[in-house]
């Protein structure tokens, strides 16, 4: 028995005789023969039945911000919203191109003969003549432009010619551009204006003591170099101003060759007043 107790396992603890009595003993003979005869350990049971839930546990802290992802796709076209509040106008854009010529009209017929004109009419138009001791007064005037002039954006612009060919009686102020009269009587004025820019129109105009009389025109269209002219007889008193006056963001060109030019004179003095 002795020598059994010394060969048991490592494990189990050797009691010496003589400390436990006759039922002790008894149960430690039992237990040391269960441990010399163990059998091999035995199969896993079955799963149990699985508890009740818990209670939900409180949130935990938050984590790191993952990295950025991918742009999705784009998302299917909203609904049009209101019509928002009138924009003020815009600047006034370029001018477009001309149009093609419409095809010709169909001829009038012929109209009526007019009434035979009476052929005495000069001869009862009385003409007061300047006496034969009356000594005759002139004024004429010939000026250029040779640069290119483009007018303000806001306003008109005279036009200023920096050539004088003729200025009789110096009645052309050639640094304002302007005829000044200083003899009564009936002027002719003529204008010949030139556009190289398929940019800009060309409207230029005739005035007289701040009114329009003539005016030239060129749009810009298709073409890049344009000439126009116009011409008038105007009566003048002592005083009355004549100028050239380019309407607002328009042209005109003149060039070495002085193509832009400006031209008036006196053609007939008034007759003096009776006594």
């Amino acid at each position: 028995m002795r020598q059994r107790l010394q060969q048991a396992p490592s494990h189990v603890l050797a009691v010496p005789e003589g400390i436990l009595d006759h039922r002790d003993h008894k149960e430690c003979q039992e237990s040391k023969a269960s441990l010399e005869y163990q059998g091999a350990p035995g199969s896993h049971g079955t799963n149990g039945i699985p508890g009740l839930h818990g209670t939900k546990g409180d949130p935990g802290p938050s984590g790191i911000a993952g990295p950025e992802g991918p742009k999705g796709e784009a998302g299917p076209k909203g609904i049009p919203g209101k019509i928002g509040l009138q924009g003020s106008r815009g600047p006034r854009g370029h001018s477009g191109s001309s149009g093609r010529n419409g095809e010709d009209g169909t001829k009038g017929s012929k109209g009526q003969k007019g009434e035979r004109g009476d052929s005495n009419l000069w001869q009862n138009i009385e003409f007061t003549m300047l006496p034969s001791n009356h000594v005759h007064s002139y004024s004429a005037f010939s000026a250029a432009c040779s640069k290119e002039v483009l007018a303000e954006p806001i306003e008109d612009t005279i036009l200023i010619f920096d050539t004088v060919f003729v200025n009789v009686g110096n009645d052309f102020d050639s640094e304002r551009g302007v005829f000044n009269c200083r003899i009564n009587g009936t002027y002719y004025f003529i204008v010949h204006a030139n556009k190289w820019s398929n940019q800009n129109d060309l409207f230029l105009k005739l005035m007289k003591n701040g009114q329009m009389k003539i005016a030239l025109y060129e749009d810009a269209g298709y073409d890049y170099y344009d000439m126009t002219s116009n011409s008038l007889l105007l009566h003048l008193v002592e005083g009355d101003q004549v100028w050239l006056q380019l309407h607002i963001n328009n042209r005109v060109y003149g060039g070495s060759s002085r193509m832009t030019t400006f031209s008036g004179w006196l053609l007939y003095e008034d007759p003096l007043p009776h006594d």
